[in-house]
């Protein structure tokens, strides 16, 4: 929310034309005042953590066994490694989508009312 810190990880329970509810904490957010709605993003999230382990294991495979006969091929190794956290490091902007609300902004309802046929 605008001037907040706060963050609220909870369910919509309900909505309203000008608010709406969260369902573990019962707190209403007024539209007005919210800033933006973030979603977590999943495949960055992998991305990220398979090239951190790709990386890891160029760096320590590079580390083990190092002699003077195969010190370039150790050498590219450690840029490989290298290469792989900079693909990691490029992945954390991705991390969450973010849905900014401002001046301009229209929350759209949908109302879905489930009746049982009499």
């Amino acid at each position: 929310m605008t001037g907040e810190k706060a963050v609220y990880r909870d369910e919509i329970y309900a909505l309203t034309d000008s608010s709406f509810y969260l369902s573990r904490t019962g707190t209403e957010v007024p539209l007005s005042e919210l800033s933006e709605i973030r979603r977590a993003r999943i495949l960055p999230r992998v991305i990220f953590g398979g090239s951190v382990f790709i990386g890891t294991g160029f760096l320590v495979s590079s580390a083990i066994n190092r002699d003077e006969e195969s010190v370039k091929a150790k050498d590219i190794q450690v840029y490989q490694g290298i290469a792989f956290y900079a693909i990691a490091i490029a992945m954390r902007p991705f991390f969450w989508k973010k849905y900014r609300l401002g001046k301009n902004s229209q929350a759209q309802i949908l109302d879905v009312t489930i009746r049982k046929k009499p």
